[in-house]
């Protein structure tokens, strides 16, 4: 693992309301890390394409670098953050994927 990609995460708030007084997200911050980006094998695709995800991606990254963001913008493409698996004392794996309604 070199940790060369450079991923941006996004901090949101979803405290407030639209204009119609829908719950709404806002962008609060974003941070600036360094991860791998990597592909998904077939069955965590289907999986996740089952739950109406698709170009999904997985990021992984030390654990101290990420603190519940909700989203990630990779590739200059927003994707949302669906799953995490640490894998190690030392390694984090995000699972990020493309939704409708995403943008």
């Amino acid at each position: 693992m070199y940790f060369s990609d450079e991923i941006i995460l996004i901090d949101t708030d979803a405290s407030g309301t639209d204009a119609i007084g829908l719950q709404a997200e806002t962008e609060t911050g974003r941070a600036t890390v360094y991860g791998d980006i990597k592909s998904v094998s077939r069955e965590e695709s289907f999986t996740a394409g089952s739950r109406g995800y698709s170009e999904v991606e997985k990021i992984v990254l030390r654990p101290w670098d990420y603190s519940g963001q909700k989203y990630a913008l990779l590739h200059g493409v927003k994707k949302q953050v669906y799953r995490t698996y640490q894998s190690a004392p030392d390694t984090l794996e995000l699972y990020a994927a493309t939704r409708k309604g995403i943008s």
